[in-house]
């Protein structure tokens, strides 16, 4: 199965100003992933960000957070039991991929880098 643009959402992860230092070469990887979210919007894909523990390590860097439709504020590791699952589902479904298919398996792919 090829995959399609209108099953397509980007999700920037944990892209905190102050994680950043710990990142290495994180001002590079803020700069590729503002410039994934660009071609993503470009193509009408939705972007979706999340933060881990907002109040301590403080919001995502602020172009990063610009680009995105949603952030999810997430305090497990796993972002799913903070919402992100139904998040994802709701921005599928919105250009309604999903609507008329909702007593099927639905999946998400998640490709990583």
């Amino acid at each position: 199965m090829l995959h399609s643009l209108s099953e397509s959402i980007v999700v920037l992860i944990d892209l905190q100003t102050r994680l950043l230092p710990a990142i290495h070469d994180g001002e590079s990887v803020v700069a590729q992933a503002v410039r994934l979210g660009r071609i993503a919007r470009g193509l009408d894909v939705s972007v979706i960000g999340t933060e881990q523990n907002p109040d301590a390590p403080g919001e995502n860097a602020k172009e990063i957070k610009d680009l995105c439709s949603i952030t999810v504020a997430k305090h497990h590791f796993d972002a799913t039991a903070d919402g992100l699952f139904d998040v994802l589902c709701s921005a599928v479904d919105r250009r309604g991929d999903l609507a008329d298919r909702r007593g099927e398996n639905r999946h998400l792919r998640v490709l990583l880098q």
